[in-house]
């Protein structure tokens, strides 16, 4: 599946406008790209009200901690040595589906998972589905 799958909708057509629109061969995955991003909505609706009731709950959380680098400077490894302490990180499926985690992510978690690279392109860093 193409990572435009799911996407909400002004992203898909920046992403479909912005590069030239969609080659012939492609239609058939631009189709899949479409119904994905058009199937979203009312899970992601589900998902907001959810996470507000949750966070009404939860009351004050405690201020971020930003990590900001450049490549090969070791970011990475904070971030490994950070998510085994209490500091809470984004793993690939989250990242992936930044609006949808907790609804989606989970009901298809298996799946996604399967679909995870087992490394990063860039720099043959392993990648499994709790990874900061």
């Amino acid at each position: 599946m193409h990572p435009v799958c799911g996407a909400d909708i002004a992203t898909l057509l920046r992403v479909l406008i912005g590069n030239g629109g969609i080659a012939v061969r492609a239609v058939p995955q631009a189709a899949i790209a479409l119904a994905t991003t058009l199937a979203r909505p009312p899970f992601s609706m589900a998902e907001r009200a959810y996470v507000a009731q949750k966070l009404r709950k939860a009351g004050t959380m405690p201020a971020p901690i930003f990590i900001i680098g450049h490549w090969r400077i070791g970011t990475t490894h904070l971030f490994n040595i950070m998510s085994q302490h209490d500091y809470g990180y984004v793993a690939p499926l989250e990242a992936g589906m930044p609006w949808d985690f907790m609804g989606l992510v989970a009901a298809f978690r298996p799946l996604l998972e399967r679909m995870l690279p087992k490394e990063r392109f860039i720099d043959a860093i392993p990648v499994a589905p709790e990874s900061p």
